[in-house]
């Protein structure tokens, strides 16, 4: 599983540098199938313009599914990528409007919000002082997934709708899951680029679930020299 949420000029020739050896190492686990952050409904779409690339006739886009999931499915000659994310529409229906907007005032939710500024922009001066490949090394930790998940939970406290909007995040990462193993077969090494805010929930069900084995995807990515400044205590 690779994950990233925070991005800048993705385009500038350091970080098009940077992906490069990003796909190089994650070439090094041989994944059978690339899996991206895309609805179903949209694959075919996805994969005509991953056809157009494969010709030449198209330019990569800002995106992750593109600049990663492009590039690594081209390097490995794979013939198309799949999609496997879910809007959970369902559960959205139970939501109208910002299911935070009057708790806003909260002294519990001020205090939410500035840590969660805390830890963005902890990752940000990663991406500025490290470079991309540092970033992902710290969004792919437990340590940074763990405390990202608790924001999720802290929130869910502050009454009935955030509880139902976190709700309704838990559906749609279940729907999700259940769209990797419609796509899993035996044998399959799975690879999937997915925003970071996905990581804990998508891992518990994997490993609970007993369908899928799990595997570190920092093992194929290069080591930032300084990990005590990626990964602080």
């Amino acid at each position: 599983m690779v994950e990233g949420d925070f991005t800048d000029d993705v385009l500038h020739p350091k970080r098009q540098a940077e992906l490069e050896t990003l796909v190089a190492g994650l070439a090094r686990y041989r994944p059978t199938k690339v899996l991206v952050e895309v609805l179903p409904e949209k694959e075919t779409e996805m994969n005509a313009r991953y056809r157009a690339y494969l010709s030449g006739q198209y330019r990569l886009g800002f995106s992750e599914v593109e600049q990663i999931g492009f590039r690594l499915a081209k390097r490995l000659n794979h013939p198309r990528l799949f999609a496997v994310d879910d809007g959970n529409e369902e559960g959205a229906k139970l939501l109208q409007g910002d299911p935070f907007a009057k708790y806003q005032q909260s002294a519990a939710f001020r205090q939410i919000l500035a840590e969660a500024e805390k830890h963005i922009r902890r990752a940000e001066e990663i991406l500025k002082r490290h470079g991309l490949l540092a970033l992902l090394w710290h969004l792919n930790s437990p340590e940074y997934m763990h405390e990202d998940h608790r924001f999720y939970l802290r929130g869910a406290r502050l009454g009935v709708e955030p509880a139902l909007w976190v709700q309704w995040w838990y559906g749609r990462n279940l729907a999700i899951f259940l769209n990797i193993l419609r796509v899993a077969e035996k044998g399959d090494r799975l690879l999937l680029i997915i925003g970071a805010g996905h990581g804990y929930l998508l891992r518990c069900l994997a490993k609970e679930s007993g369908e899928l084995s799990l595997r570190d995807v920092r093992r194929y990515l290069i080591k930032p020299d300084d990990q005590k400044v990626v990964n602080p205590p």
